[in-house]
């Protein structure tokens, strides 16, 4: 596996995400916890995954968000890679498309 560590879907809570390492990795916006429901995937380079979603939740920019679940990477490579495979794979509404 591309990822080293991964999270259960977690509510779109500030407590849970308090929880996130600070490490790089893979993050999914979600309305529910089913695959058709992923609104959004990003990433976030060195030390920034918390921060990346908190981000997220402090702005508020991705509407209908109730969980998210997160993937730690080795690399911020892997993360890019990751990212761009599940965004090809799921298409969230809210990641642009090219």
């Amino acid at each position: 596996m591309i990822f080293t560590n991964k999270s259960e879907i977690l509510t779109w809570t500030k407590e849970n995400i308090d929880s996130v390492p600070n490490t790089r990795g893979v993050y999914i916006l979600r309305k529910n916890t089913t695959i058709e429901s992923i609104l959004y995937i990003g990433m976030a380079g060195e030390k920034r995954l918390k921060e990346r979603i908190l981000e997220h939740f402090n702005s508020k920019d991705v509407p209908e968000v109730n969980f998210f679940d997160w993937y730690e990477t080795k690399t911020e490579s892997d993360a890019r890679i990751l990212e761009n495979f599940w965004i090809d794979k799921y298409v969230p509404i809210y990641n642009k498309q090219d």
